[in-house]
């Protein structure tokens, strides 16, 4: 068991490294349906969203078409069951239908470009909930096992019209509820990664695909690197509980995470040890208590459901923001020298977050420049983020919060890690066999582990 795990671990790896590029060629003069475009590549979705991800058993294919005045988009989905399409544009949980989903970003080169996703039924119905505001049309019908789609894209606005040669990113999903299965192009995992995209070329006519794959390995080689305070780092540990005595334990470490209230004495003698320290510094999130006593409940969005007793923050809101600055510069005069940024995961609920989230970010690292910044998951923001980071921490990498295996997918940091941010991992295990299993895993894939034991306020469970 543990070599096939290891085996599927290295093959996560050469995923890591693959390129695949869907060729989009000028569309074919008359009507279409579900035969598709005659003479067009074809695209296979079969690949699912767990990691390492498996073969579906009700695959699909796509394939992509333009003409001058909009991007065509053609998929075909097999299953057993009739597809599922109940409901309504606004409703959030409109993941519970049957669906297609596209993914874009229309630079690949620009950090601050947006995810564009769009998602539709089998009856056509564009779902408009935590997908992009496009204006686009969508046809669809019945197959004997299955269901079509075609989704025509018009170009302007958010979508600038291509010239032959340009280069987007695309991922396409298929949401089949009633098996259970949630497929994606091109290799499978979560379907809001930033990290497992692949590429979309305008081009005139087909072209080679390794050669292109080629291109786009030169083009991803020129991204500039990403320079971090913490290269080298070797251990580091996140230690919430406020029990001054461990610091004999904690010395070993040569990063460590503390909470906001951590006793003076234990940051302090950290710092004499020569062991860099982080606060936990929330920029979304704040517990309920501490925002109506601190005067800041009207800068809340209200209550957070990822979190019970906290409220999530409105990062665009004035006295949010003045706080964070404030909060900031009091931690570091008290002696941290780092801050573990919280509450990122907002933009997971409100994409338009995502820009406010960024800046905020961006402003603690142009008033800290010294310090070492870590943001904790936030991955739909990491594009922008990134380059004002030193780590990304990627908590639940292979456990979930009962301390059972859990192998979630890497491929979010993929994209920055190769740039030279450093990847590292959090885990809370029950007991030392599944400690060794996150920490195992974790090295596998490239990641620089942290893994307690019982509870991140124990002392006890520091993962030495």
């Amino acid at each position: 068991m543990e070599k096939l795990l290891s085996l599927a671990l290295l093959g996560g790896l050469a995923l890591a490294q693959e390129v695949w590029v869907a060729q989009a060629l000028p569309r074919p003069q008359g009507a279409f349906g579900p035969e598709g475009y005659p003479g067009l590549p074809a695209y296979a979705v079969r690949l699912t969203h767990t990691y390492p991800p498996e073969e579906a058993r009700f695959p699909g294919l796509f394939q992509v078409a333009y003409d001058g005045e909009a991007l065509y988009l053609l998929a075909r989905f097999s299953q057993a069951a009739p597809p599922k399409a109940q409901r309504d544009a606004e409703d959030p949980e409109w993941w519970r239908d049957d669906t297609l989903e596209v993914f874009l970003r229309t630079d690949p080169w620009d950090d601050e470009a947006p995810d564009l996703h769009l998602a539709v039924n089998p009856k056509g119905v564009r779902f408009r909930r935590y997908t992009a505001p496009l204006d686009y049309e969508a046809r669809t019908g019945l197959l004997p096992q299955g269901w079509w789609a075609e989704l025509r894209l018009p170009f302007g606005g958010p979508l600038p019209k291509p010239r032959p040669g340009t280069l987007w990113q695309l991922k396409v999903g298929r949401g089949h509820p009633e098996a259970r299965e949630y497929t994606l192009w091109p290799m499978g995992g979560d379907f809001h990664s930033p990290g497992n995209y692949s590429y979309l070329a305008f081009l005139e006519l087909p072209q080679d695909p390794e050669a292109l794959a080629q291109a786009v390995r030169a083009r991803e080689a020129e991204m500039p690197p990403i320079p971090s305070r913490l290269q080298g780092l070797r251990r580091w540990a996140l230690y919430y509980g406020g029990d001054g005595s461990a610091l004999e334990r904690l010395r070993g470490f040569d990063l460590v995470v503390l909470a906001r209230e951590a006793p003076l004495a234990l940051v302090r003698g950290l710092g004499e040890a020569g062991v860099r320290t982080a606060a936990y510094l929330p920029l979304g999130l704040l517990p309920e208590g501490e925002a109506r006593a601190k005067g800041l409940a009207p800068a809340s969005l209200g209550p957070n459901p990822y979190v019970p007793g906290t409220l999530l923050m409105d990062p665009a809101h004035p006295a949010w923001r003045a706080w964070v600055r404030r909060e900031a510069e009091r931690l570091w005069a008290l002696g941290f020298r780092g801050f573990f940024l919280d509450g990122l995961d907002q933009a997971d609920l409100r994409l338009e977050a995502i820009p406010d989230l960024a800046s905020l970010v961006r402003e603690l690292r142009q008033a800290h420049p010294e310090a070492v910044l870590l943001q904790h998951r936030g991955f739909r923001v990491l594009r922008r983020t990134a380059p004002f980071l030193d780590a990304v921490v990627y908590s639940g990498l292979s456990l979930d919060p009962t301390g059972k295996p859990y192998p979630a997918d890497p491929s979010p940091v993929w994209p920055f890690q190769r740039r030279g941010l450093v990847a590292l991992s959090l885990d809370v295990a029950q007991d030392h066999k599944g400690a060794a299993f996150a920490r195992r895993r974790a090295q596998e894939l490239g990641f620089l582990p942290y893994v307690a034991v019982g509870h991140l306020a124990s002392p006890e469970g520091l993962g030495l």
